[in-house]
């Protein structure tokens, strides 16, 4: 049984991700030997004059939460089109509150022990990553399971 983790936001770069996943490996899965976990992570809030107050804090995390369950709903209607629901026995859906989505991202797959971990990349350049971090970098360095960075598409020039 294979256990796939896919990092997802609601960026263009999550679902690219998944459609290439669904390409290459929809006609290659047994039915019903596949989990498919979909882990969104989400920053919490920093307390500041806008969230002064519990309730607008706790404002704040049900927007994200709420966030999550939507994209949940996104998630399940993509894997219905590109024929991976009816392959995997489970769609299984993950939101973690967190600072960083990368150290979520290892934590939850060592966790869930899963197989793999399939992301979409923004493309960053060097040095954009050298002083801000990326997630699929630190993904990558980190992991004890194979990783798949779908990058963006080329540009044409």
């Amino acid at each position: 049984r294979m256990r796939v983790l896919f990092a997802i936001d609601s960026s263009e770069h999550a679902k690219r991700a998944l459609t290439w996943f669904a390409k290459l490996y929809a006609n290659r899965l047994s039915p019903g030997d596949t989990a498919l976990l979909f882990l969104f992570v989400a920053e919490p809030p920093s307390f500041g004059p806008s969230l002064s107050t519990p309730e607008l804090y706790a404002g704040a995390i049900n927007d994200a939460v709420a966030e999550g369950r939507s994209l949940a709903v996104e998630i399940k209607t993509t894997c219905a089109r590109l024929g991976l629901a009816s392959l995997a026995n489970r769609l299984e859906f993950l939101e973690r509150l967190g600072h960083g989505a990368g150290p979520s991202i290892v934590q939850v797959a060592h966790e869930e022990a899963v197989e793999l971990i399939v992301m979409g990349s923004r493309g960053s350049g060097l040095l954009r990553r050298t002083f801000l971090g990326s997630v699929s970098d630190y993904v990558l360095h980190h992991s004890h399971v194979p990783v798949i960075v779908v990058p963006p598409p080329a540009v044409q020039h």
